[in-house]
């Protein structure tokens, strides 16, 4: 039976030189912080096979920044190791599903509205912040708002997402199996991109394998 998972980073910032800031991981409804990404990392190594990891933009920014900072450690195999679960069957990205399937990005929070809950920050704010008590809270609410949205997703098979643009509220229907996992949702961009067309700055999509593992590919 899968374990689930839930994991959030705060960094100073989006460069390559950025640190980590602090790191929470909900597992078993407990919040775990972490402080250094090689202690997170070694913590989710230690997690049960059966465990899925569940992230909003784990694959192009919470994975990444582990993996690299790890391998700046010179923790090259546990680096090695998160760039692989970031690209394996038990990792579940929310917005990468979301992106795959529409074509477009969407926030957390747009998820997060419609279930009467809200993020207390942004990301900006947090990076910028010096108060290490309210980014640690920060970060817990955001694990576990995105552990609420992934329960609603997974027991009704949709969710309801608020369109910032226009503050219309409207439906994502799942799969019948519920979230895909990275490979499905690259499988799927294989062979069927979204229309794309209608947007005046589309984001890029993958077509096919995602290539940032930076070295650790073999």
């Amino acid at each position: 039976m899968s374990v689930y998972a839930f994991f959030d980073i705060e960094t100073t910032g989006l460069e390559e030189t950025d640190k980590l800031t602090c790191a929470v991981i909900r597992l078993n409804n407990e919040n775990n912080i972490f402080y250094t990404a090689m202690d997170l990392l070694q913590f989710m190594r230690g997690c049960p096979e059966e465990t899925i990891f569940v992230t909003f933009n784990g694959l192009a920014f919470d994975f990444r920044v582990l993996a690299r900072l790890a391998k700046n450690a010179g923790a090259y195999e546990l680096g090695k190791w998160a760039a692989e679960i970031a690209m394996s069957e038990r990792h579940v990205d929310i917005m990468f599903a979301f992106l795959g399937e529409h074509g477009y990005y969407t926030s957390m929070n747009s998820f997060a509205l419609p279930l009467e809950l809200s993020k207390t920050w942004d990301g900006g704010e947090a990076a910028e912040s010096t108060d290490m008590r309210k980014i640690v809270a920060y970060c817990e609410s955001d694990v576990e708002i995105l552990q609420q949205v992934y329960e609603s997703g997974s027991k009704y098979f949709y969710l309801k997402r608020r369109a910032k643009g226009t503050g219309k509220t409207v439906v994502w229907v799942l799969p019948p199996d519920g979230f895909r996992t990275v490979p499905m949702t690259l499988h799927l961009l294989k062979t069927c991109m979204p229309d794309q067309k209608w947007m005046s700055d589309p984001p890029a999509l993958p077509s096919g394998q995602i290539q940032w593992t930076n070295g650790y590919r073999e």
